[in-house]
């Protein structure tokens, strides 16, 4: 009996030794993570606009950040080489070892020769003005026997014919053959949609983007980059004609949030 006493503690001791080793275990490996991760560090990422990505690099690097050039544009209110845009913006929380993404300023204005897409299908047509990085405006539909087929296209008001050499990143308005009569479309839904992504939705549903309304919290336009459609009008699933506008509203806050601000003024 004496021996079976000794056993069972035993190997009672050696469970508890075990388990005490597991606990202290854990909790070393979960100390060593939680520094090594930095839990609950954050980092304000600085406002590198206006520096070159030499002169940013350094900023960045003494709150443990890196830069990378991802693109440039053409913008000739800002000198040449400069930082115009970035992602993540100024302000935003990050953790350290984050990579900032750079647009810069490019030093000359770039060209690119305009294609000949007359009578080419209109969505074939977007997507050969986004592969020579040159960005759809608007649409507009004009009498043709053929419906939904490029008739033309104009920039700031004037025609563009094929082989003349246009800016990259500029707007091309898009002319559309309107057909034996006017067409309708679906109106798509763009609630959580960023502004451009609502923009290309509307494209493609043969629409306009029409007035863009920001709430209080939509201040400049990196708020308008970062903001999100919270209502539209025309409302979505509704018919509309072909080419008409749509206004969108913007916020930086959840929807329902923004309903309930709104309810409180009426």
């Amino acid at each position: 009996m004496h021996l079976l006493e000794r056993k069972i503690r035993f190997w009672f001791i050696n469970i508890v030794i075990a388990v005490a080793l597991f606990i202290v275990a854990c909790a070393v490996t979960l100390y060593c993570l939680d520094g090594y991760t930095r839990h609950g560090h954050y980092i304000l990422v600085p406002d590198l606009r206006g520096l070159s990505p030499v002169d940013a690099a350094p900023v960045a690097g003494e709150r443990e950040l890196f830069v990378v050039v991802v693109d440039s544009v053409y913008n000739r209110t800002f000198a040449g080489g400069v930082i115009v845009e970035q992602f993540p913006l100024p302000d935003a929380r990050v953790k350290n070892n984050r990579v900032i993404q750079l647009t810069v300023n490019a030093r000359s204005l770039e060209t690119v020769p305009f294609p000949d897409l007359l009578q080419f299908p209109y969505r074939q047509t977007l997507q050969k003005l986004k592969n020579l990085r040159l960005k759809p405006g608007k649409i507009e539909y004009v009498p043709s026997p053929y419906a939904n087929l490029v008739t033309g296209f104009r920039r700031d008001g004037l025609p563009v014919e094929p082989g003349t050499r246009v800016p990259v990143g500029v707007e091309i308005d898009i002319l559309l053959g309107e057909g034996e009569k006017p067409g309708e479309t679906v109106v798509p839904r763009l609630d959580g949609k960023t502004l451009e992504e609502a923009r290309d939705l509307l494209l493609h549903a043969y629409l306009n983007t029409g007035e863009v309304i920001g709430d209080n919290t939509v201040k400049s336009n990196a708020d308008r980059f970062t903001a999100r459609v919270h209502d539209q009008f025309p409302a979505p699933e509704q018919p509309a004609r072909r080419g008409s506008r749509v206004t969108l509203y913007l916020s930086k806050i959840p929807k329902k949030t923004v309903i309930l601000d709104t309810t409180t003024h009426e």
